[in-house]
């Protein structure tokens, strides 16, 4: 991945989204700050959440604290978000948020690695910290403030008539996937996982803005990035049937998506950052318990999106990357979701590590921190619950990814 673009579906948009600030102000509630982040419930502005959210606390304005939002691509798979910002969450919490779209998720963690100001975040994976930190040993240390996802939503999408069923079918084949992104190195690890060199496949530089075109032209075999169910709809329009290979079906463990900033904005101001924290997983939660409504939030701030699609490519999310659903979350609330799972994160640098031969040692421990997080009444949701889930999806079998993970861990350290 090489910390560069990642693979999420770009759309074109109009240019007010493209930089867009959303002024927001500071509370402070009775005896802290800090306590009304760990423990209070934002109040949503929609009815549609008014038997989950908590009351709302009386709030008083204090200052403005304005931060950066490096964002990977306008995609629909970060509309909790979006919907954060239009429940109010951001607002309640603080932050002036001033978003900056990139060009993939691994531009964006690497530009809130640069930010000279350090009030910035991404929504970025442990995966893209453990390349950054042994990569370039100039930039500040970035580390996960809150789990967002903990399934790998990385696919190969074929068409039918192509009769590409196997990964070894995709020998002689042209597939195309933006060089330097996410997706990039993780179709290079799925390859050699799955016995394939790279000469015997032709790979092609194609933007995120065409890649699917690309495919619904055949000038194209396959392509490679996050899957979204648009996109199978997408395909039916050609007269098209989309296939999909989830390379965590084939080796490739998740990556451990989540709230990424700088270890010096905790240090310096953990208020600002348990503030970011705290919004950007209550959306997350929000979107969840209330996927049709977050689809709503997502197009009032975008209003060159089709509700209908944003909808169904949010609840195939649910799935494909976030790996929670209003059934297995539970009772779980925001910040319950948000914790990160040491173990998890420890397995997935070791397959890293083992996966991109990196030889430099890094600590799991100082890739993250909970610090703004509560632990869960268990340290993840049952592998049952979560096999359920996967299995509602069409396009992901029985097989639970967790399960692959566990797998893969256990079969590159034997």
């Amino acid at each position: 991945m090489c910390i560069a673009a990642n693979s999420r579906r770009v759309f074109t948009v109009s240019q007010k989204v493209l930089i867009a600030s959303v002024v927001i102000v500071l509370v402070i509630v009775g005896v802290g700050a800090a306590a009304f982040y760990m423990s209070q419930t934002p109040m949503s502005s929609s009815s549609a959440t008014e038997s989950t959210a908590a009351t709302s606390v009386p709030m008083t304005t204090a200052q403005l604290v304005t931060v950066n939002r490096y964002v990977g691509g306008l995609t629909t798979d970060e509309a909790p978000v979006y919907s954060a910002i239009v429940e109010g969450f951001y607002q309640q919490n603080g932050i002036n948020l001033n978003q900056i779209i990139l060009g993939g998720t691994s531009a964006a963690v690497t530009a809130t690695a640069s930010d000279r100001s350090g009030y910035a975040f991404a929504l970025g994976d442990i995966l893209d910290l453990v390349v950054l930190s042994t990569s370039n040993s100039s930039f500040p240390q970035v580390v996960e403030t809150g789990s967002t996802g903990i399934v790998n939503p990385i696919a190969v999408m074929t068409l039918a008539s192509s009769n590409i069923n196997t990964p070894k079918d995709l020998i002689g084949k042209t597939i195309g996937v933006p060089f330097g992104s996410l997706s990039y190195k993780e179709f290079t690890i799925f390859l050699q996982h799955n016995g394939i060199s790279a000469n015997q496949v032709n790979i092609q530089n194609v933007g995120f803005d065409t890649i699917d075109q690309a495919l619904f032209s055949h000038k194209i075999d396959a392509d490679v990035h996050f899957y979204a169910a648009s996109i199978s709809t997408e395909a039916q329009s050609y007269g098209e049937t989309l296939k999909v290979m989830f390379i965590s079906q084939y080796g490739v463990p998740p990556i451990g998506s989540g709230v990424v900033m700088q270890q010096s904005l905790i240090s310096k101001d953990p208020r600002v950052a348990g503030a970011i924290t705290n919004a950007t997983l209550w959306g997350y939660w929000f979107c969840i318990k209330n996927p049709d409504q977050c689809a709503m939030d997502f197009v009032k701030q975008n209003p060159n999106y089709n509700f209908t699609s944003v909808d169904s490519d949010w609840k195939s999310a649910l799935v494909d990357e976030v790996g929670y659903n209003v059934t297995t979350i539970g009772n779980w609330n925001a910040l319950q979701f948000g914790y990160i799972n040491g173990t998890q994160v420890a397995n997935i640098v070791n397959l890293t590590t083992k996966l991109y031969n990196i030889t430099a040692q890094v600590n799991p421990s100082s890739l993250y921190t909970n610090q703004f997080t509560q632990a869960p009444p268990m340290a993840s949701p049952s592998l049952s619950l979560f096999a359920n889930s996967l299995a509602s999806h069409s396009n992901t079998s029985l097989t639970d990814q967790a399960i692959l993970f566990s797998d893969s861990a256990e079969s590159l350290n034997s």
